[in-house]
Formats: structure tokens, C-alpha cells, sequence
């Protein structure tokens, strides 16, 4: 007789960033082995919602405040999309949580009419490559030195909306 894995993943609610959020969100971005991105970076693109869509994962657990535990940011170019980035908390992370971040800005690019993604990753970076690839991203190029600390270049992905 077969057993019923019975999985117990936690309820995100996905909801487009506030100012409130901007240092937790840069928290969660360092410990994803990002560099931070200026809070004045995001206090401009929180202001440009014609150009940019940024996005929190958070969980609400029982007796403990709301946490961001995934963020997505993603920018607008008439008939292209460029997804800037996608952070998922490491205790969190293969739960579903960077699928529901990327659909939701594929979803919003598809809305503004655009008709392709782009985004930059490294080539060393193989679990987010095997990420994107998964959800339908080819490669389509190399920039070179596009990355420091330690510098490597940018492998070019895209897909179809």
C-alpha cells in the first residue's frame, strides 16, 4: 500500500512592496549572497509603477509578526521585460515560493504587453539556471565582466510571454 506524503508548506501572501519593507527586503537580499540593492534605488522604483513591479513573499506564523521570506523585482521596457532579481529565504527555499514570485511578474508583463523576459545570471549560479530553464528561459548570450565581487560574466536568458 502506497503512503501519502503529506507536505506542510507555509501560506504566502504575495504583495507588491511598501517603504516599510525596503530593510528587510535588503536583509533578505544579503543573506542570499546579493548585494544589497540602495534604499534610494528602491525608493525611486517604488515610485516609477509604469517601469518597475517589486514584489514580497511573506508568511504569517502563529504568535510571531508577518516575515518577508522572497522578494521579485522586475522592469518594464515597452515590449520586453527585463526580472532583475528573485530572492528566496533560505529556509524556504524549493517550496514553491520563486515559482509564485516569477509567475506573478510574468503574468504582469504579459498584461503591459510584453512580448519576451530577459534577465542576467552567472554562470557559476547552476541552481538558478536550472530555475529558469524549468520555467521556460533559454540561454541567449554572454555579457562579459558583467559581475564583481568575484567577477564573472552574465549569461543572457530569455523567454516568451
Amino acid at each position: 500500500m502506497a503512503s501519502r506524503l503529506n507536505y506542510s508548506f507555509p501560506a504566502v501572501r504575495i504583495e507588491n512592496m511598501s517603504l516599510q519593507q525596503i530593510d528587510e527586503v535588503r536583509r533578505l537580499e544579503q543573506e542570499g549572497g546579493l548585494e544589497p540593492w540602495l534604499p534610494e534605488d528602491y525608493h525611486i522604483i517604488l515610485q516609477e509603477p509604469n517601469l518597475w513591479l517589486a514584489l514580497t513573499a511573506s508568511i504569517a506564523e502563529e504568535g510571531s509578526p508577518e516575515k518577508i521570506i522572497g522578494t521579485g523585482l522586475a522592469r518594464f521596457l515597452t515590449t520586453e521585460m527585463e526580472l532583475c532579481k528573485i530572492v528566496t529565504a533560505v529556509g524556504f527555499r524549493r517550496m514553491g515560493v520563486a515559482v509564485q514570485l516569477l509567475h506573478r511578474l510574468l503574468d504582469e508583463g504579459r498584461h503591459r504587453q510584453c512580448r519576451a523576459c530577459f534577465l542576467e545570471v552567472r554562470p557559476s549560479n547552476l541552481n538558478a539556471i536550472r530555475f529558469y530553464e524549468a520555467n521556460g528561459f533559454r540561454s541567449v548570450g554572454m555579457r562579459p565582466c558583467y559581475y564583481a565581487n568575484p567577477e564573472e560574466n552574465a549569461l543572457i536568458m530569455a523567454c516568451e510571454l
